[in-house]
């Protein structure tokens, strides 16, 4: 089939979603509008930015890469379009996987330790992915180890973000998605700038680096809440 057809198949679904949504979720009240100036106060807090900026710079890295796994791939192995989309199958099936472990570890371990282990690996597989991805075994254990640390932040730090302010998780959680949308784009673009003037080989590693100012911004959010916290219990 043309390519073309995927999008047709991609617009099905998306209508029977919609039919199936309107039936079977229930209609809800919604809250009072809260204005544009107080939700933006509400956001400013310290914590609440650190941790929103960890979601911008966890996204860039990985889109960065991800957006231009073609070429990447091509570069490093040699990889056919059909191998290709064999990669892009694993790597969607061990997100899934990581955002699933993700919610069991904030369970077991906290936001904490599972944001923080999360992006430590994170980047070391960003960092490491061009050397170990010379073949096809080495690409496919890279991309599972990618997709599941990369997923793993995300339901750690959406759970992170609503404990911070739980009256107000509708929207902490909305900022968090549009914050993500933008760090989606800003991978997308530096990725190009990267190719452009360096090298494809060049992503991995810069990719990398982004995400360790995800773990920068993570740990200062962290130690801002620990105090806010400590302050709390003194007074």
């Amino acid at each position: 089939m043309d390519w073309r057809y995927i999008f047709l198949f991609i617009a099905v679904v998306t209508l029977i979603n919609l039919v199936l949504l309107n039936k079977f979720i229930p209609k809800l009240a919604g809250n009072k509008p809260i204005s544009l100036k107080q939700q933006l106060l509400l956001i400013l807090d310290k914590e609440i930015i650190t941790g929103l900026f960890t979601t911008v710079f966890w996204i860039l890295g990985y889109t960065m890469v991800f957006t231009y796994i073609t070429p990447l791939l091509s570069r490093l192995a040699g990889f056919s379009i059909e191998e290709i989309s064999t990669s892009l199958l694993v790597l969607g099936l061990f997100a899934f996987i990581g955002s699933r472990v993700g919610g069991y570890a904030v369970d077991s371990w906290g936001p904490v330790r599972t944001i923080s282990a999360s992006l430590i690996v994170h980047s070391i597989i960003l960092m490491i992915f061009t050397s170990i991805s010379t073949s096809t075994i080495g690409i496919l254990l890279a991309i599972m180890i990618w997709g599941t640390s990369a997923w793993l932040t995300t339901p750690a730090n959406q759970f992170y973000l609503i404990s911070l302010k739980p009256q107000s998780s509708e929207i902490v959680l909305s900022f968090n998605t549009a914050l993500m949308n933008i760090g989606m784009t800003l991978g997308a673009g530096l990725g190009g700038v990267v190719i452009e003037y360096t090298s494809v080989l060049n992503l991995g590693w810069i990719a990398g680096l982004t995400v360790l100012l995800a773990l920068l911004t993570a740990s200062i959010s962290f130690g801002l809440d620990k105090r806010r916290k400590e302050n709390f219990v003194n007074s």
